[in-house]
């Protein structure tokens, strides 16, 4: 009879914490705004990355890109050495974020660096988001 009410107890937890998961998604969804909105001066343009990159003041650039588990979309960011840049994660299902230890940022919804140095360096995700977590990984080349 103990056994039966723990796996009780188990069952009505898993369904209660899914709803909120399942909730907390849809809200994210739907109260998703553009994050550089205010901030462009001379339009939006894409690279050949694929990510979004839109100039800002000081020769900055923002660059969007999507997170949801376990992968970046793009996986790859190439940036030119000496680039003010702002990385914006676009959290797709929970929350991600991003941290290049070479450049010392690390970030749940940006980060900001310059690209002082050339070659390529990796990215991950410094928020652990599930089983996949550990391969969330990405590459960032400073040209």
């Amino acid at each position: 009879m103990v056994k039966q009410n723990i796996i009780i107890g188990v069952i009505i937890l898993v369904l209660v914490i899914g709803g909120i998961y399942f909730v907390s998604s849809k809200n994210k969804q739907s109260s998703s705004t553009d994050s550089s909105s205010g901030e462009v001066s001379g339009g939006t343009t894409g690279d050949s990355s694929g990510s979004s990159v839109a100039s800002i003041s000081g020769d900055a650039k923002v660059i969007t890109i999507d997170a949801s588990r376990w992968r970046y979309s793009p996986e790859t960011i190439t940036v030119k050495k000496g680039d003010k840049v702002k990385i914006v994660i676009n959290n797709k299902d929970t929350k991600h974020g991003i941290a290049i230890p070479d450049f010392g940022v690390s970030g749940v919804e940006s980060v900001e660096f310059t690209a002082d140095k050339t070659g390529t360096f990796g990215f991950k995700c410094p928020t652990f988001c599930g089983e996949g977590h550990i391969g969330m990984k990405g590459t960032l080349i400073v040209e």
